[in-house]
């Protein structure tokens, strides 16, 4: 049994030390801690914080038990399709965990084979909240819909479904190998079902099921759009939508995803022919196609106009303006450019290679 197992548990409880608590964060010191199996759920504290996760018997859906590489792992299915993940356990563990779920919250310990064949060829589906990839009906990988940022299309005969993540937040170490895109070739099958469109390609249809069921395409109602805008960094002219926590980036053939959480800086710069302007919007982690990077998205706009006020020698609102006075005329600019042209303080990330 894990360390403080004997010395923390009861008859009616377990508890287990050394657990990390899985996720993107799992690397970090702050996500090892203790979890307690009680009759009313499962609770994990952090050893670091002292954050607490918890699950009452109520929520539970279902509750796995997977070999890991060097160790264990109990993933937790709870209401509403939320998973959470559990590693560090050992062996002789599954006997204490497998009697504490059927006999106080009423779930059988499923066990789950992972895919070790190394094959990179399989079944692709969304099942809940995740998106699944099968070998031989065991699970080779699976990633949650919420760290989808876009899915699209590619391929001359439309047949290569594209699906970027979002990379780096900020929790990653500098020697972190991070996953950023999944390129998956959807060969053509013959489909009878009737809800399944005739004109559109195996690719197309499981995009179409991942935006269905992701939260990257059903983001609400737009605060602002901009149509026809001219985009010179990635060039071409895309419809630009403003949401609440992010900007989308629609062209005629590359959509963008921009979290606000991205943006490190916005700049404005005048253009020389004195009627453009440039918005530049540095981003700490850059855009990606395929192997090109852009750190910066450079869209150009038309210089704000200026407004013509004519204002009396005397300012008193009710005194008329005598017939022999003459008014003066003040140009009033509505976002006057800068005397001189703002250095640009980011430096260029090097290219990927």
């Amino acid at each position: 049994m894990s360390e403080a197992a004997a010395s923390g548990s009861t008859p009616d409880s377990q508890q287990f030390g050394r657990i990390v608590l899985g996720g993107r964060t799992a690397h970090l010191e702050s996500s090892v801690g203790t979890l307690k199996l009680h009759p009313g759920g499962v609770g994990w504290k952090s050893r670091e914080t002292g954050n607490v996760i918890a699950y009452s018997k109520g929520d539970i859906r279902g509750l796995e038990w997977i070999k890991i590489p060097h160790a264990y792992q109990l993933k937790l299915r709870a209401k509403g399709g939320l998973v959470q993940t559990f590693n560090g356990f050992k062996a002789q563990d599954k006997a204490a965990v497998e009697a504490h779920c059927a006999t106080h919250l009423g779930q059988q310990l499923a066990e789950t084979k992972l895919s070790y064949r190394g094959w990179n060829w399989g079944e692709a589906a969304v099942e809940g909240t995740h998106l699944h990839f099968k070998v031989e009906d065991e699970t080779a990988f699976e990633l949650p819909l919420t760290e989808i940022t876009a899915a699209k299309v590619e391929g001359q005969k439309k047949n290569e479904a594209v699906i970027e993540v979002g990379g780096d937040d900020g929790t990653a170490l500098p020697e972190d190998e991070i996953l950023t895109e999944i390129r998956l070739h959807v060969p053509a099958v013959g489909a009878t079902a009737d809800d399944v469109d005739p004109e559109l390609t195996a690719a197309e249809q499981f995009v179409e099921s991942l935006q269905a069921s992701g939260d990257f395409e059903k983001a609400g109602n737009a605060i602002a759009e901009f149509d026809d805008v001219q985009v010179q960094v990635p060039r071409g002219r895309y419809a630009v939508e403003m949401f609440d926590k992010h900007m989308h980036l629609r062209g005629k053939t590359y959509d963008y995803k921009v979290l606000y959480t991205n943006v490190a800086s916005l700049y404005l710069l005048p253009k020389q022919d004195n009627f453009h302007m440039a918005l530049c919007v540095t981003l700490e982690h850059p855009l990606r196609q395929g192997s090109t990077m852009y750190p910066h998205i450079v869209m150009q706009v038309t210089r704000p106009p200026t407004a013509t006020a004519s204002t009396p020698p005397h300012h008193h609102l009710h005194t008329p303006t005598p017939p022999h006075l003459h008014t003066t005329t003040t140009t009033l600019p509505l976002s006057p450019p800068p005397s001189r042209p703002s250095r640009c303080s980011c430096r260029r990330r090097r290219r990927a290679r």
